[in-house]
């Protein structure tokens, strides 16, 4: 918020007409001067003034050249601020869910901590609405049919890289990925595999993979990133808002949709804990 502060009027007989004026420039504000002077209620940039006290009898100030001159000069001032383009996040970053997006990685243990330790499916998902085959990050073909007989599979889909809010990875999605990767072992003692979808362009997908921890220099991710550059899978599970709404479904050995969880802003997702008890509750009814 800006002050502009305006030095007082003089007359050669009585000296200060009036003390200099305080003018407040964007969102809430007040301009005024003195008691024995002008007060005027500002609400905001480009809204009405109305005057609060009446001016003081004084032969300049009933001047209308002076008057005239007084009134486009606050209102020149007032409106500086009304043609400007903002910057993204003027001020403190936007928050969604409970999660404040800023620069930089977040605290991803912290972040996850967010997640649902228990949440029930919040979708029905009927195997056909299933995409089947996706690409890695080597342009190689990945079909989930090839996993029927052989292996659950966790099938997690990231928000991308969003456009909003300012183009930074998705906090939960950078922390769901890295706490899967820590329990990968936990994953595979149920019998699951892990494949977590990258929507939309991919040119940042690698950096998603180092930003989230989920490999080093001299070892790849163990959990496959797949790539869904035209949201064919997007679309086809219905879960698109920019780029997707971040989603978990778990699939038994048959290629059913036994749990489908859909959230809405970035924590809302379940747990790894809750992931592997409902991989739990899967094998116990082999």
């Amino acid at each position: 918020m800006g002050i502009t502060s305006l030095a007082p009027a003089k007359s050669e007989e009585s000296g200060p007409i009036w003390p200099p004026l305080r003018i407040y420039q964007g969102g809430a504000g007040l301009l005024e001067t003195s008691d024995d002077a002008m007060t005027y209620d500002y609400r905001g940039p480009c809204a009405p003034v109305a005057p609060l006290l009446p001016p003081r009898e004084d032969p300049v100030m009933r001047d209308p050249a002076f008057r005239l001159f007084a009134l486009f000069l606050f209102f020149a001032i007032v409106t500086l601020g009304c043609g400007k383009t903002e910057e993204p996040w003027p001020g403190p970053p936007p928050k969604q869910g409970g999660y404040n997006y800023g620069y930089g990685p977040p605290d991803m243990p912290a972040v996850a901590a967010r997640f649902h330790e228990d949440p029930p499916a919040n979708r029905s998902v009927t195997s056909d609405k299933v995409p089947l085959t996706f690409v890695d990050l080597d342009g190689k073909k990945v079909d989930l049919a090839d996993y029927r007989g052989k292996a659950n599979v966790v099938l997690v889909v990231t928000k991308g890289m969003p456009q909003s809010p300012g183009g930074v990875f998705c906090p939960g999605c950078l922390a769901q990925m890295n706490a899967m990767v820590a329990n990968h072992a936990e994953f595979k003692k149920r019998d699951a595999t892990v494949l977590v979808v990258f929507p939309g362009p991919s040119e940042k997908a690698s950096e998603f993979l180092t930003t989230a921890k989920a490999r080093d220099a001299s070892q790849p991710s163990p959990i496959p990133l797949l790539l869904d550059k035209d949201l064919v899978a997007v679309e086809l599970l219905g879960i698109r808002g920019d780029l997707a709404k971040p989603a978990t479904y778990i699939l038994d050995k048959k290629g059913n949709v036994v749990y489908a969880f859909v959230g809405e802003h970035t924590t809302d997702r379940p747990s790894v804990k809750a992931l592997l008890g409902q991989l739990d509750k899967l094998n116990a009814k082999k």
